[in-house]
């Protein structure tokens, strides 16, 4: 059977964006994720804040290293919960809650952590 253009099915495919980094061009979805971790360097994540108009300090990168590495560990990105439990029970330090880490990252909270970290577009629970 073939399909006419009227009976073809609509796909949608999103813009692609790109960050040039050193010369370098990192493409990137239209909400700002890495098609590919492998592109994931500091000077991409300093990008990104610049764009977002974000200036980056310690508690940041600390919640970017902290998604990275459980991201490495286990193959999927935490719960928002997770994020904050384990960042208080390490830090002894109970400040990290969703609403530090929506200040840390105010537009998307910890969605722009995980995006900033490299992470895969995150599925619902994921990164908040």
């Amino acid at each position: 059977m073939r399909l006419s253009k009227r009976e073809s099915p609509l796909i949608t495919v999103p813009p692609l964006l790109s960050l040039d980094i050193g010369g370098n061009s990192i493409v990137v979805d239209d909400e700002g994720y890495l098609l590919d971790s492998d592109d994931w360097s500091p000077a991409v994540v300093e990008a990104m804040a610049d764009h977002d108009k974000l200036e980056l300090g310690d508690d940041h990168w600390l919640v970017i290293n902290y998604l990275r590495d459980y991201y490495k560990t286990y193959q999927i990105a935490p719960e928002l919960y997770q994020l904050q439990k384990t960042l208080c029970k390490s830090m002894q330090d109970c400040r990290w809650n969703r609403e530090y880490i929506r200040k840390l990252f105010p537009v998307r909270g910890a969605r722009d952590a995980c995006r900033y970290a490299g992470l895969p577009k995150p599925l619902k629970g994921a990164c908040g």
